[in-house]
């Protein structure tokens, strides 16, 4: 039998092992939220990769597109794909370019493809292997979906998003955040995380005003 010593030494080794209630997953396998406080409050002191991220929000543009925009630059940045999956407003790209994402990479699905075609789409990008980021705004995920999608984030090493309105008592997501609206920034709550304690929060600040939340502007 393994001694004490051994077992340390294989959770050490293993960046996919992590135990339970500790916020000490590998950093090799974070990115940087752009946001120290809420670095802090995650396990491996950033956003997770290889996994399904569910924020659960009031409404559309609180900030949820500026909280991620840390996200999309590092995505744009590796020259990763950038895709949003039937967003309710077409994105902003005076915004997106001033926060210096390269829009060659970024694909936007229109909110007219049905349901399955939702799922499929997000599901065969989330296995691809240049796919950095799929954000969805589909309401109609259920929980075999989630986990068909946390799968597939798992498969390609890469983030899945899923913006929800209504919350779900469960969730196959590695992750779950609720968010909500404040002065200058969001309130930030933290309600499931793979390799790490629930219900954490914190506020994040905007540097300054957020303009556009990421969407065009309503006419």
């Amino acid at each position: 039998m393994s001694s004490s010593k051994d077992i340390e030494q294989i959770l050490n080794e293993s960046p996919d092992l992590w135990r339970a209630g500790s916020l000490s997953a590998s950093k090799s396998h974070t990115i940087k939220t752009g946001y120290d406080s809420l670095d802090d409050i995650l396990p491996g002191n950033g956003w997770p990769t290889s996994a399904l991220m569910e924020f659960i929000v009031p409404s559309w543009g609180i900030g949820e597109i500026s909280l991620l925009m840390p996200l999309l630059k590092f995505m744009s940045d590796k020259s990763y794909w950038i895709v949003w999956l039937a967003p309710p407003h077409i994105p902003y790209t005076p915004y997106l370019q001033a926060q210096g994402i390269d829009l060659s990479r970024v694909l936007v699905i229109s909110d007219k493809v049905s349901s399955v075609e939702c799922l499929w789409a997000m599901e065969k990008l989330l296995r691809t292997d240049n796919c950095g980021l799929v954000m969805s705004w589909s309401q109609k995920i259920n929980q075999n979906a989630m986990r068909r999608l946390q799968l597939a984030a798992e498969a390609g090493k890469s983030i899945g998003v899923v913006f929800q309105i209504k919350e779900k008592k469960n969730s196959a997501a590695a992750f779950r955040f609720r968010l909500k609206a404040m002065q200058a920034g969001l309130n930030i709550e933290v309600i499931k995380s793979r390799g790490g304690s629930r219900h954490r929060q914190v506020i994040v600040q905007w540097d300054e005003p957020v303009l556009s939340p990421g969407f065009t502007r309503a006419t």
